[in-house]
């Protein structure tokens, strides 16, 4: 069935709603390594928001910053960009701390932009320009994405490690170890506000290791 998807894929490129960049070159991206072609989420929502507003006013949603469509696996990937290491360093004295991480993780808001990044994909089935067929509607409707977290502090690649440890791990590096914990444990709530929501899959992967893990996608990997 991963036809369907390369069915959908072309689509909204043709449309203008999918455009592929490198990783690194996404407008939102924190990240500076990665190459590995991405669709640009945040821009198809914006661009998808102004059609609709022009038949019916509609809220804004929130996003994650990237998809990747892998048809092969019959897989979307949501792709959510966190540069964790230069937010703690922009931290180190700020007089307003607990405030301004308070404010940082409503803004991550991951539960949020998982929701409303379905919803996004979803509406975007349902235009009718693009005649789908209802099987083929239903087919991507049905697919439960994956939430991939991108930070840029390396997690040792040791990703049979909770999502949850993993980041606990973080929180007790010894480097600026009071403003880390206070991010981390932030982060961790936002972690935890996803099991509501229920991604087929919760990633947290180390910016420089992206590319491996897409390149081997399709090989036999105990975290794929």
């Amino acid at each position: 069935m991963g036809s369907i998807l390369v069915e959908f894929e072309q689509k909204c490129i043709d449309e203008g709603y999918f455009v592929k960049s490198p990783l690194k070159d996404i407008e939102a991206s924190a990240c500076t390594i990665p190459i590995t072609e991405v669709i640009d989420f945040d821009k198809t929502k914006r661009l998808l928001v102004e059609d609709l507003n022009k038949a019916l006013p509609i809220d804004e949603f929130k996003s994650c910053d990237c998809l990747k469509i892998i048809p092969e696996l019959s897989r979307c990937d949501f792709i959510e960009i966190k540069g964790v290491k230069e937010y703690i360093k922009r931290l180190k004295n700020d007089r307003r701390l607990d405030a301004n991480i308070t404010k940082q993780m409503k803004k991550f808001a991951l539960s949020t932009k998982y929701i409303d990044s379905k919803t996004v994909l979803h509406l975007l089935v349902q235009l009718g320009k693009f005649e789908f067929a209802k099987k083929k509607k239903e087919h991507i409707k049905n697919i439960e994405p994956f939430l991939l977290i991108v930070t840029d502090i390396d997690t040792n690649k040791d990703r049979m490690l909770s999502f949850a440890l993993a980041l606990r791990k973080l929180r007790d590096d010894s480097e600026n170890k009071e403003v880390r914990s206070k991010v981390i444990d932030g982060f961790l709530s936002n972690v935890d506000s996803l099991n509501n929501v229920n991604p087929k899959k919760k990633i947290l992967i180390f910016e420089k290791d992206l590319d491996e893990y897409y390149e081997n996608i399709n090989k036999p990997h105990p975290n794929k």
